[in-house]
């Protein structure tokens, strides 16, 4: 199918304010099968694609960056399946468990405002229309949450994997803060901090590759030559940037806290996808691509200092 995982990415991101108005407008029950279709569509598009065998698409982006694109192959089709199909099974389960969760929120909002000394009463409009803002927003967030892992793991391009590295953090971050348990906000803050950290380390690594053979599509690498200590210090930082997505020991602080505090559908997404691509990374960008040019000795030093 033309355009297939162009359409399995940017479908979610381009109809997340259509969820939104239909969650504001209508409710969460629509808002919920509408975000659900739309997963489903771009599931049975992925599947269908990793049937048909590897499939590459290539598109025009800048002279700089070179092309963008996306690859689904023998090593990210997992992944991606991976991510769709739960994100799809999760969306049903959403419904019930946010609108209980907005209905405690807006209860402890009355209560504090009942606490300052000003008399309320609770409406069921005034709920009702809470909890559809409040819907309306989560599946917006949950689309866009949704369509950054998967652009991740389906890039063909280092500064291309970073933005949707990044995109997938925003949401993610939102959907603690307001949504999560406990200190919602400080455990989200800490969420965005930990791991837009890691993902500025994981730029940078990035960024000392392209600069250096003038290219940041992933074939391009393979092909070039890059001097040792350009290799040696990227394949650190990549490291490291993944290493706090994956949660590995000494950059593993903020998991417990998260998964402790997000919400439940949000939280069943962490290990298994969003923390997924953290694996999904490092076999892609240093197990897959620079041992072509790092010695053995010199690779299996560089990954060990991750694992331990």
């Amino acid at each position: 199918m033309e355009y297939a995982l162009l359409q399995a990415v940017f479908l979610p991101l381009l109809l997340s304010p259509i969820a939104y108005i239909i969650g504001r407008k209508i409710g969460p029950t629509p808002a919920m099968w509408f975000t659900f279709g739309i997963l489903l569509y771009t599931t049975v598009l992925v599947i269908l694609a990793t049937l048909s065998g590897t499939t590459e698409e290539h598109y025009p982006w800048t002279e700089q960056f070179g092309e963008f694109g996306f690859l689904l192959d023998g090593l990210a089709s997992p992944f991606a399946i991976m991510i769709y199909v739960l994100s799809t099974i999760l969306v049903l389960y959403s419904k019930p468990y946010m609108i209980h969760r907005f209905h405690e929120q807006y209860e402890e909002e009355q209560h504090e405002i009942t606490s300052s000394g000003h008399s309320t009463i609770i409406e069921s409009s005034s709920l009702s229309n809470y909890v559809n803002a409040k819907s309306g927003l989560y599946f917006a967030l949950y689309l866009v949450f949704a369509m950054g892992m998967l652009g991740t793991v389906l890039s063909t391009n280092l500064i291309e994997f970073y933005v949707f590295f990044e995109v997938m953090l925003i949401p993610g971050f939102f959907l603690v803060a307001l949504w999560g348990a406990g200190p919602r906000r400080k455990i989200g803050l800490m969420f965005l901090l930990w791991t837009h950290a890691g993902a500025v380390v994981l730029l940078l690594g990035f960024l000392m590759i392209g600069f250096t053979i003038g290219s940041f599509d992933f074939a391009d690498i393979q092909e070039s030559k890059i001097p040792q200590d350009i290799l040696m210090l990227s394949a650190i930082a990549i490291s490291i940037g993944l290493g706090v997505k994956l949660a590995v020991f000494m950059f593993h602080i903020w998991l417990p806290w998260v998964h402790g505090s997000a919400p439940t559908p949000i939280s069943a997404l962490l290990s298994p996808a969003m923390i997924g691509i953290g694996a999904y990374g490092i076999f892609r960008l240093i197990v897959e691509f620079l041992p072509t040019h790092l010695p053995t000795f010199q690779f299996g030093s560089t990954f060990g200092v991750l694992l331990q």
